[in-house]
C-alpha cells in the first residue's frame, strides 16, 4: 500500500507512472472548469484510488458523476480494475 506523506514532492502523487500520466490529462480537463483533484492514497493491492476534489469541483452537485463517469472511466483505460473514491 502506498500512503502519501506531507512532503511537497509526494503530496498528490500515487506512485504509478501510467496512472500519474493519465491524472495529468484529467487534471487539465478539470482545471478548464475551475476544478482539480488531489490524490490522497492509492492502494495497489485493492486498486482503490482515493481522491479529493478541489476548486469548483468540491461543491459541485455533479461531483459523483465526474468521479465515476469521467475520472474512473479514464483511468480504467490504462488500469481496468481501478476504482476511484472521493474522500
Amino acid at each position: 500500500m502506498i500512503k502519501l506523506d506531507k512532503s511537497p514532492q509526494l503530496r498528490g502523487k500515487c506512485g504509478d507512472k501510467k496512472i500519474e500520466d493519465k491524472l495529468k490529462e484529467i487534471r487539465k480537463v478539470l482545471e478548464g472548469d475551475g476544478g482539480g483533484l488531489e490524490v490522497i492514497k492509492y492502494d495497489e493491492k485493492t486498486n482503490i484510488l482515493q481522491i479529493k476534489l478541489l476548486g469548483m469541483c468540491q461543491g459541485c452537485p455533479m461531483a459523483e458523476v465526474t468521479v465515476k463517469d469521467f475520472i474512473e472511466k479514464e483511468l480504467q483505460k490504462i488500469e481496468p480494475k481501478i476504482k476511484v473514491e472521493k474522500v
